[in-house]
């Protein structure tokens, strides 16, 4: 008797096996991947691909600004533009909204701090660079203004 219950249990469990591998197999790929994307990969890849979106986007007008604020104020004007440019308001453009308006809400918030953390670490190295230029443009001309009545 006992061997007749393995027997059947064996049975029982080939076809029950068989039964759930072909289920399996059935299942559309996109169904199985969207599972096995957890939450932080979502938000890591919006994150990363929101960073992307901001490489490109120019900041030229905060370097402008920093070498205007270095020449008429200095180190200090330096460091409250880069101070302003740190705290400066990002908006993702339409274009680019429009590109994810598709994904997830997560996706879509990891984007956008994505993309405001890149330019605004952009702004915040133009309008550095831009103060220290400008700084430095005008202590070449005070020292040559003030070493020429020397001689």
């Amino acid at each position: 008797m006992f061997g007749k219950i393995s027997a059947r249990a064996l049975m029982l469990a080939l076809l029950f096996g068989a039964s759930s591998l072909q289920a399996q197999q059935a299942q559309p790929s996109a169904v199985t991947q969207s599972s096995q994307a957890s939450p932080s990969d979502v938000i890591a890849k919006g994150n990363l691909d929101g960073q992307a979106a901001a490489r490109p986007v120019g900041t030229a007008g905060w370097m402008t600004g920093g070498v205007f604020t270095g020449l008429l104020t200095g180190l200090i004007g330096t460091v409250v533009i880069w101070a302003v440019a740190g705290n400066s308001d990002v908006n993702v453009p339409a274009d680019k909204r429009s590109l994810i308006a598709g994904e997830s809400a997560t996706y879509q918030q990891a984007y956008q701090a994505g993309f405001g953390e890149k330019l605004k670490s952009k702004r915040k190295g133009a309008a550095l660079t831009g103060g220290l230029i400008g700084t430095a443009t005008f202590l070449i001309i005070y020292l040559s203004a003030t070493s020429g009545g020397s001689q």
